[in-house]
């Protein structure tokens, strides 16, 4: 098991959504499995490189986040949302 606080939470977000997210912008993560509970975060990296090359398929790029997890209430492998909070 790796550090667990903060967290390292990894998505996938759509391309217009990973071309407007950039490194230390915040975002909102929430799980199920956790009901009531909202983490802020950070992004940390965004990939430069789809993770779906072909032409015909939407396109996907890895977003990798940091989540403040001094409790260790979050567990490696739990399914999250995340909403990005964009500047204004």
């Amino acid at each position: 098991m790796g550090v667990m606080d903060p967290m390292v939470v990894r998505a996938q977000a759509f391309e217009i959504e990973a071309l407007q997210t950039n490194p230390g912008e915040e975002a909102e993560v929430t799980l199920e499995s956790l009901p009531g509970r909202k983490f802020e975060a950070k992004v940390n990296r965004v990939s430069w490189s789809s993770q779906t090359p072909g032409l015909d398929q939407p396109s996907y790029y890895d977003v990798e986040l940091l989540v403040p997890n001094p409790d260790l209430v979050l567990k490696e492998g739990l399914k999250a949302r995340i909403v990005f909070k964009k500047p204004r």
